[in-house]
Parts: C-alpha cells; sequence; structure tokens
C-alpha cells in the first residue's frame, strides 16, 4: 500500500482498473482509503470501462468511487455512463471497440432501455386523420378535493393536450361547478362531497357507470389520503380498463399491496421516491441506492407499470423490462409536476398506448416539454402549467 501511495503521488496520470462492470456493493477500506486519496491529489483518472467503486447498472452515487477525468467504455455503454449523475463522475467517456461482432448484439436484450428522441419516436403512434373522438379514447379523470383543485386542472388540461378525445374530470360538486370555467373543453361528472371536502364514495356506482364508457381512468390526483379515496381506488381497480394511480390514490392503498396485486386492471403506478418508499416499506436512502432492482421486482411481482418519478425517472414493467429517463431540470421541482405528467400518460392510454408504452412516452413528452419551458421561461420561474403550453412543442418532435 506505501508503494501505491508514493507512485500515485509521483505520477500526472493514474489509470484506473482496479473494478470494472462487476463490482457491486462496498469497496474493502483498504481500497476505498486508497480512492480517497488518489481523488484529493486531483490527478488525471482515466477509468477503464467503468470508474471504480461505482456500479455500472446503478445510476446512484456511490459513497466512494473515482472522479475519472475520462473513462474508457469497453464494448457498450452502461446506464451509469449515460444518465445522471454518475455520468457526471465518468468524465469525457469513450466508447472503445473490443472485438465484439456485430451480430452477437442482436442475441442480447438489453437490461435497461435508455429512452432517447428515436426510441421514442418508435413508439408513437400515428393519429389517423379521419378520426373522430371515439378514435382517441374517452379518459376518466377522478380527482381533486378542496383546497386541491389545481390538481384537477392540470391533470385535466394536460389530459386534453396530450391527444385524448374526451376527459371526464369526476370531482366533488363544489369542484365541478367552480371549475366549469377553466375546463371549457372537458366535461364534468358531479360527486358527492364528503365531511372532509374530498370525493365520496356514495356515488361509486355513477362513477363506475362512466368508466364503463372509457378507455382509460386516472385517480389519485389532490384527493387526499382518506378512506374514501381508499374505496374509490378499490372500486376503480376491480374494473378490466387501464388505469393510472398517482398521488393520494397511491398513499391509501399502501398498506393493502394485494388490492393492486389482484386488480383486474392495468395498473399504472407513478410514485416519486417518497411514495415508493411507504409502498415498499424501505427507508428513502435504501430505496435511493437500490431503485433500479426494487422498481424491477415490485412491478415483477405486482403485475403493474410502475413509473418510479425523480431527475433520472425508472419506468418498470410487468415482464421485467425498463426504461430510464435523464430529465434534471430543477423547474420541475414544484407542485403540480406530478399531476401534469399523470395526465399526459393515461391521455395515452386512452388512446391505446400499452401501460409501458404510455408511460415511456409520457414521462419523454413530459421532460422534453419543460426542457422547453426552461429555456423560454428559466427554471426559476417556470410552473407546471406552463409546461402543459408546451407539450405541442414536445408532440411536434415526435410526429
Amino acid at each position: 500500500p506505501k508503494t501505491a501511495y508514493r507512485l500515485i503521488g509521483e505520477s500526472e496520470t493514474v489509470v484506473d482498473a482496479v473494478y470494472g462492470t462487476g463490482f457491486h456493493g462496498i469497496l474493502p477500506p483498504e481500497i476505498a482509503d486508497l480512492i480517497r486519496f488518489t481523488n484529493h491529489l486531483g490527478k488525471k483518472i482515466f477509468s477503464l470501462d467503468i470508474p471504480s467503486g461505482m456500479e455500472a447498472d446503478n445510476v446512484c452515487v456511490p459513497e466512494i468511487c473515482m472522479d475519472a477525468f475520462a473513462t474508457i467504455a469497453f464494448a457498450a455503454y452502461k446506464p451509469a455512463h449515460r444518465l445522471a449523475p454518475t455520468a457526471f463522475l465518468c468524465g469525457e467517456i469513450t466508447l472503445a471497440d473490443i472485438g465484439i461482432e456485430e451480430s452477437a448484439y442482436e442475441t442480447v436484450t438489453p437490461s435497461v432501455v435508455i429512452l432517447t428522441e428515436k426510441e421514442i419516436q418508435t413508439m408513437a403512434k400515428k393519429r389517423p386523420e379521419n378520426g373522430n373522438k371515439g378514435t382517441f379514447g374517452r379518459l376518466v379523470n377522478i380527482c381533486g378535493s378542496f383546497g386541491m383543485s389545481g390538481a384537477a386542472v392540470l391533470s385535466t388540461k394536460a389530459a386534453l393536450r396530450s391527444g385524448a378525445g374526451l376527459v371526464t374530470l369526476a370531482t366533488t360538486e363544489r369542484l365541478a361547478q367552480a371549475l366549469i370555467p377553466t375546463l371549457i373543453e372537458s366535461t364534468m361528472l358531479p360527486m358527492k362531497e364528503n365531511a372532509d371536502g374530498g370525493i365520496s364514495a356514495e356515488d361509486t356506482e355513477k362513477l363506475l357507470s362512466e368508466i364503463e364508457k372509457s378507455q382509460a381512468v386516472l385517480i389519485g390526483c389532490g384527493m387526499g389520503n382518506r378512506e374514501d379515496t381508499k374505496k374509490l381506488v378499490e372500486a376503480v381497480l376491480k374494473t378490466e380498463k387501464t388505469v393510472l394511480v398517482d398521488a393520494d390514490g397511491i398513499n391509501s392503498v399502501k398498506d393493502s399491496i394485494p388490492i393492486i396485486r389482484d386488480s383486474k386492471a392495468s395498473v399504472i403506478l407513478t410514485p416519486h421516491i417518497g411514495e415508493f418508499s411507504r409502498l415498499t416499506g424501505k427507508d428513502i436512502p435504501t430505496v435511493q441506492k437500490n431503485r433500479y432492482a426494487l422498481a424491477k421486482a415490485f412491478a415483477a411481482e405486482n403485475g403493474v407499470t410502475l413509473v418510479l418519478k425523480d431527475s433520472v425517472t425508472l419506468i418498470a414493467s410487468p415482464d421485467g423490462r425498463l426504461a430510464v429517463h435523464s430529465n434534471e431540470n430543477s423547474g420541475l421541482a414544484k407542485g403540480g409536476s406530478g399531476d401534469t405528467l399523470a395526465g399526459i400518460i393515461a391521455s395515452l392510454c386512452a388512446q391505446g398506448y400499452a401501460p409501458a408504452q404510455a408511460a415511456a412516452v409520457g414521462v419523454y413528452l413530459h421532460g422534453a416539454a419543460a426542457a422547453n419551458t426552461a429555456s423560454r421561461l428559466s427554471k426559476h420561474s417556470m410552473l407546471a402549467s406552463d409546461v402543459i403550453d408546451d407539450l405541442a412543442f414536445a408532440f411536434k418532435k415526435i410526429e
């Protein structure tokens, strides 16, 4: 060890080849100390394949790893090379051909798909010019409560802007009346209000009758985590529609996972890290460190499409596939961003997209729209409602 410290101290350049893509877990103390020493000196570090201490398929920054000036990736890029925040620790990345035949890649199914504009263009459905409202589907959006009317507005407007033929907002009678002048393109299904100002479960049969005429359902935005919310979510999950459960819809059934697992519906869950922590019963640091594995396992075990929202958003399918979208935009760290995303994805479901396809396209469109909003208005000043306006820009990129 003394020799290693001396040689590193005397060198201008360090070649890091301690660990490769097979590394998982925690570094041995003596290696961790050596890496800290090397990073502290500020040498130009060239990492082979992956900076030592970093896990190739995990984009969470490890406690300690080489902070590379440049990384030479062997044969193919790994998730940690391409996605923030680990990509920043790789420095300049060069892909090196190590002699693997091109045909070999055709036999391999990638464990992770990184969503790009080109990838999304292959998923996007073409709108038939001779279509009508029925062609583009009906969505029932069950959301809102006293004090949370914004969730109803944002999710409904996002759904309308994303192309659904007809969007019906199911909310309390008081909110429905108040929002008629704002949501002029949607229809309303006024529901009874409970003592807390939320949607009452008394009108469940009325709601199910409306859902029967739809292709997709969104439930949860701004509903409040209350018993009536849980009852409504349970009822909706017994339908055979595509159902996106967001926000308080997720919180209301966090202790009743079998309700989700045994659902007749095709279920999409869109939790942020905190909500997913409550769903899994694991603390937030554990979720952040193991989110790839946890997301894949949860989706597979419960038969759902999981959209785990963060600056790097994961889309896990029940069949084990995982798609990733990196969208570092602090302008989205504001109230209403999740409601907007939920409306986009649910609208795509109503138009006939499969759940994982709708989630991938929706996450990408939301990110693309938000990037345009930030360039127009700044990340400080942009609002979720501004992002909805910029969805037109995002859709033009993939049409």
